[in-house]
């Protein structure tokens, strides 16, 4: 399955196939975890569990990481195409505040969590040809807020992006690349970049 054609000529074949190679994964993987053989359906049940409360009960422990995810993510970076979707820089804004952060007395000393945190690179090419070629406005909407600097957790993107379907199922194959950029691959990089 080609998931990514449409960015042909867009992004390069390296990307394409990186992209598919990690799409087709999620794809069998998701095939696997439900028992079912629709992809459009297990698509749209994967961003059903992941957006529930409590959605990490949805899955097996190693349903994220293992040595498939963590091997695919290692070829987006070697191939480049990771640097093509995420950055770690948040977007600047003119007008930005700091909001302080109150803390109980008790927790004053609590150790600070210094976690990598991806973002959409609003610079990169994935956004830039998802933005040419999806045919979903909604998702393109979604990926373009994120690219602003908006944090949410793959969960709260997962329910996001859920709304942008209509009668439960996927039904376009550059979604999944969406889907499984974002809502699995982000997840993966996530916890591997943090416990390196």
């Amino acid at each position: 399955m080609n998931f990514a054609e449409s960015l042909s000529g867009c992004l390069e074949d390296k990307d394409i196939l990186a992209l598919n190679n990690a799409t087709v994964y999620v794809e069998l993987l998701l095939d696997g975890h439900y028992g079912n053989s629709n992809s459009n359906e297990n698509f749209y049940a994967f961003l059903t569990d992941l957006s529930s409360p409590g959605f990490i009960s949805n899955f097996e422990k190693d349903f994220f990481i293992n040595e498939f995810s963590v091997q695919l993510l290692y070829e987006l970076e070697e191939s480049g195409t990771f640097d093509k979707i995420w950055t770690l820089e948040l977007p600047e804004e003119e007008d930005s505040i700091e909001i302080p952060i109150a803390v109980l007395p008790e927790n004053e000393e609590s150790k600070e969590l210094d976690l990598s945190i991806y973002y959409i690179d609003p610079k990169g090419d994935y956004l830039k040809c998802l933005n040419e070629h999806s045919k979903n406005d909604k998702v393109i909407e979604i990926l373009n807020s994120l690219s602003e600097g908006l944090s949410l957790s793959p969960n709260l993107i997962a329910g996001a992006l859920k709304e942008a379907f209509n009668n439960n199922e996927v039904d376009d194959q550059l979604s999944k690349v969406v889907i499984s950029m974002e809502c699995y691959f982000s997840i993966v990089n996530l916890v591997d970049k943090n416990t390196r």
